[in-house]
C-alpha cells in the first residue's frame, strides 16, 4: 500500500527529477532488502540449497528492479501524456509494488492466541 501512495504522490508532484530521485532510491532499497533475505535463506539452508532455488529466488526480484529502472528511464524522457510516459508510470508502480512484496518481512499477523 506504501509504495502506490508514494508513486501516487510522485505522479501527482510531476517532477521529472524528483521522480528519478525518490523512485530510483526506493527501487534500490527494496531491491538492496529482498537480496539480504535472499542471502538469508541461502545461508541457512547452505546443503540442501541448488542453483536452480538461487535462481529462483534472486531472478524475479532482479527483473522487477530492471523493469522498474526502464519504467524510470521512460518516465523521465518523454513528455508528461505521451503514451510512453504513461506506460512507463503504470510499469513503475507494478514492478514497484512487486519489490515492495518482495521486501516485506512477511511476517504472520495472525495473533498467538489464534494460532491454537
Amino acid at each position: 500500500m506504501n509504495a502506490l501512495l508514494l508513486t501516487a504522490i510522485l505522479i501527482l508532484l510531476g517532477n521529472a527529477e524528483l521522480f528519478r530521485f525518490i523512485g530510483g532510491a526506493a527501487v534500490l532499497l527494496c531491491a538492496a532488502a529482498v537480496l539480504v533475505r535472499a542471502l538469508r535463506r541461502v545461508d541457512r539452508n547452505q546443503l540442501t540449497l541448488h542453483p536452480y532455488d538461487l535462481a529462483v529466488m534472486l531472478a524475479p526480484p532482479a527483473i522487477a528492479a530492471a523493469l522498474a529502472a526502464l519504467a524510470i528511464s521512460l518516465v523521465v524522457g518523454h513528455a508528461p501524456g505521451s503514451f510512453a510516459h504513461t506506460m512507463g508510470l503504470v510499469l513503475f508502480t507494478i514492478e514497484f509494488a512487486l519489490l515492495a512484496l518482495g521486501a516485506s518481512d512477511g511476517a504472520d499477523a495472525t495473533p498467538e492466541a489464534a494460532r491454537a
